[in-house]
């Protein structure tokens, strides 16, 4: 971090605990010393920063550089974006206040951070990465298997010049560094509707992968909210690297999906090869057609503008799966997260709708109940082999959600009376 903050040393409060500590300890290795501090800041020293933590020290989900008003400012509105209208007004209103100066009085509890001269830490990676020194932001997500920390880059002005995603194990590597590779292609595909970001480093630090990726400009004004852009955009996405029209069985992604079951142990991983083997004898004979998908497209990671969508994290980016992924993945998504449906609910629902879902995208009506199907396989599977349900994902217990609409539906493909 850049700048200077009011802040005392030596640190007097304890070392974070749960996740924060992981990440402080991953961003800032000993000999920094890292603390959560409650109360005013003290004098200034040229070896220590503060982070303000919003709402607070017991569950913080976002950290903004303290002292630096334009930058704190310029990262909450940021942070807000995504979300709805009243969201981003309580965003933008927090965001005034921090720029006026009021949020370093208002918001009492701070991460401190003290780096001696020469400590590597990941500040010092990103200003070597950019030729200068970079404030850093932090958004804490909920616990799951592919939690990493994904730092906000801005200058003390308030210009943002990148996002940083840190891979922290060998899942999040792995994702980081697919993420790098499904952009390098998305770059070539000639995308007029979707805005994906660019690379501007990747690379590694302390056995982490490092990506960093340029801001797209999430504070441009929207389009009215309308699906057809983002059904556009989809469709895109869908054919970029190229349509192919197949029998499932016979496919790199039913080869890929059972392999996958296979690999896999426990009562859910059996539930899944169940459902695969019912899918095998009533469809695997079926002609589908193949193409890319995002991944994870959910509301979180776009942003309609009225004259491209802006699409982000694309870490899930896969080509060679059923056309229609996207929208049954969206539709599921948007049910759980943003309406608060049941997510067996929000299931029962992308399956009762997948024709409806699909046309747009020109899946017959008799193929659409076999590719929802096949979405859900896919989803259970990934969901599996990352261990969301040891990692503490609210969805990691397929068997409460997933697994009972996906081995009746799987059944009635076999059964249809």
């Amino acid at each position: 971090m850049s700048g200077r903050t009011n802040v005392a040393v030596p640190a007097a409060g304890p070392a974070p605990s749960g996740y924060l500590g992981e990440v402080a300890r991953l961003l800032w290795p000993q000999p920094a010393r890292v603390t959560v501090e409650r109360g005013a800041p003290a004098v200034a020293h040229p070896d220590t920063r503060e982070l303000l933590l919003l709402p607070g020290a017991a569950s913080p989900r976002l950290l903004l550089p303290a002292g630096e008003r334009r930058a704190a400012a310029a990262a909450m509105r940021h942070y807000g974006e995504p979300r709805s209208r009243l969201a981003r007004l309580r965003a933008r209103t927090l965001a005034a206040a921090l720029r006026s100066g009021a949020g370093d009085v208002l918001l009492r509890d701070r991460l401190r951070v003290h780096t001696p001269e020469g400590v590597e830490t990941m500040e010092r990676h990103l200003h070597r990465v950019f030729g200068e020194p970079v404030l850093l932001s932090l958004h804490v997500g909920p616990p799951r298997a592919n939690r990493k920390p994904v730092l906000q880059l801005l200058t003390p002005e308030g210009r943002t010049v990148g996002f940083a995603k840190v891979g922290v194990n060998a899942l999040t590597n792995a994702l980081v560094a697919a993420e790098r590779d499904a952009l390098a292609a998305l770059a070539d595909a000639g995308l007029l509707t979707t805005a994906v970001p660019a690379v501007l480093h990747h690379g590694t630090w302390r056995d982490c992968q490092v990506l960093v990726l340029e801001p797209l400009p999430v504070w441009k004004r929207r389009a009215p909210a309308t699906e057809g852009p983002r059904l556009a955009a989809m469709r895109e996405v869908a054919a970029s690297g190229g349509l192919r029209t197949q029998e499932l069985r016979d496919s790199p992604f039913w080869h890929r999906l059972e392999a996958g079951a296979g690999n896999l142990s426990g009562g859910a991983a059996g539930a899944v090869r169940l459902a695969l083997a019912d899918i095998a004898a009533a469809d695997g004979h079926r002609q589908l057609t193949f193409g890319a998908w995002h991944g994870d497209w959910n509301p979180g990671n776009m942003a309609v503008l009225h004259d491209r969508v802006l699409l982000w994290d694309w870490e899930r980016y896969a080509a060679d799966v059923p056309v229609g992924f996207d929208p049954l993945h969206f539709a599921v998504q948007t049910d759980i997260t943003y309406r608060k449906q049941p997510p067996e609910q929000a299931v029962r629902r992308c399956l009762d709708g997948a024709a409806e879902l699909l046309r747009p995208f020109d899946v017959a009506p008799q193929d659409s109940p076999l590719v929802a199907v096949l979405y859900l396989a896919h989803l259970a599977v990934r969901y599996l082999r990352d261990g969301q349900a040891e990692a503490g994902a609210d969805l990691g217990r397929l068997e409460s959600w997933l697994l009972p609409s996906l081995r009746t539906a799987a059944a009635r493909l076999r059964n249809p009376a």
